[in-house]
């Protein structure tokens, strides 16, 4: 498959047109190359391994009428291993970048289960898993920054993309970071 076909991919446009003819043939379903729509993220300095694994996400996005393969790699780490993009998918994103940099995840599709994964912080750090409440159960990102009564994180399933956006503190269940139980040697 060309780089241009990847592009297509996704971007959502290998799916049939509205005349109904498809572009190109399905991709794997868990491809472990860097997003081809995103340029490769130089790491900040003292940036964790997996926030750039995310940043090297940022775009990818779900597609109606039709599923994202990439999403769907994301869901392929974790247990419940959903077939559907428009299933939850930010802890699915989580556990993708985290075992992208080598490390172990929850393998767990439910956001709160990050509470239990590394240790706690008492204060953030770049790169952080931010658990957060939320109707119905809960949400986790990559904490990037406070904004006085928000905190700005990386994540997946925010506006149906991996995409950075604030959630209120007020919501925030609390931060992890990971340990040598999880594979973290700093």
């Amino acid at each position: 498959m060309s780089l241009a076909d990847i592009i297509r991919k996704v971007l959502g446009a290998d799916k049939p047109s509205s005349a109904g003819a498809a572009t190109t043939a399905p991709a794997p379903a868990a491809p472990a190359q860097p997003n081809p729509a995103v340029p490769a993220a130089a790491p900040a300095a003292g940036e964790p391994p997996w926030l750039t694994v995310a940043r090297g996400e940022i775009g990818v996005r779900e597609r109606r009428g039709g599923e994202n393969e990439r999403i769907l790699a994301y869901h392929a780490t974790t247990s419940l291993r959903a077939t559907e993009d428009e299933v939850p998918w930010c802890s699915a994103f989580a556990c993708w970048c985290v075992q992208q940099a080598g490390l172990k995840s929850t393998r767990s599709a439910a956001a709160r289960s990050w509470m239990t994964w590394g240790q706690p912080l008492q204060a953030p750090r770049v790169g952080a898993v931010a658990v957060f409440s939320q109707d119905g159960g809960g949400h986790v990102g990559f904490y990037l920054g406070d904004k006085g009564d928000t905190v700005e994180v990386l994540g997946g399933n925010q506006s149906d993309s991996v995409s950075i956006t604030t959630y209120p503190k007020a919501r925030l269940l609390g931060y992890r970071w990971p340990t040598p139980a999880e594979g973290w040697t700093p």
